[in-house]
């Protein structure tokens, strides 16, 4: 039965992965572009607080969304061994991170999707650090406490804050939030313009 359930859980899981647009590769410059919603997920370990990796999509821009909270819709269905963590835009309900965590054994037996396909080689640098939002939206955080979360957050923080998408998506309004993940990447920061 747990393998029925878990069956059904991956293809809902691969079958709402749906987007407007390609995955775009990010290297030489960041293709924001003005008349979309811009999505950039990295992956960031949680024991050397290196990126692992990222994605950037293109949506369809919102047109009611509400600057004080990120439009994501978040669902976490929790199963016998696994759980499944969908984050989708809620504009258009398109998911744009999706994660099957399995509860026991090794921390990479987990899936992602879309996968974090770019690897850390195709995000440019910058000479600066871009500053930490003073409004940051946790998810995921659960068992830690505010001072560790505030540590940590910094050292995710910091394992981004010289990338050039990173410089490029803070030179407008932007919001970022960080999840906890249970298993590698530990880490996810979302940008969102």
């Amino acid at each position: 039965m747990r393998a029925f359930i878990f069956i059904i859980l991956v293809f809902l899981l691969c079958s709402c992965k749906k987007s407007t647009s390609p995955l775009e590769q990010y290297t030489y410059s960041c293709p924001l572009r003005a008349d979309s919603m811009n999505f950039a997920i990295l992956g960031v370990n949680g024991e050397t607080y290196e990126l692992e990796g990222g994605y950037f999509a293109h949506h369809e821009k919102c047109t009611n969304c509400v600057g004080d909270s990120l439009p994501f819709d978040v669902t976490t269905i929790l199963a016998h061994g696994f759980d499944l963590i969908t984050f989708r835009y809620s504009y258009t309900m398109d998911t744009l991170f999706g994660a099957i965590v399995f509860l026991g054994g090794s921390n990479t037996n987990s899936g992602f999707s879309p996968e974090l396909n770019l690897s850390p080689d195709k995000f440019k640098t910058v000479n600066h650090k871009v500053e930490k939002p003073q409004s940051i939206e946790y998810f995921g955080y659960y068992g830690i406490d505010e001072t560790a979360l505030s540590l940590k957050s910094d050292s995710v923080w910091n394992a981004v804050s010289k990338l050039d998408i990173l410089n490029d998506f803070s030179q407008q309004n932007f919001q970022t939030g960080i999840f906890h993940f249970t298993k590698e990447p530990e880490w996810i920061v979302f940008l969102v313009q």
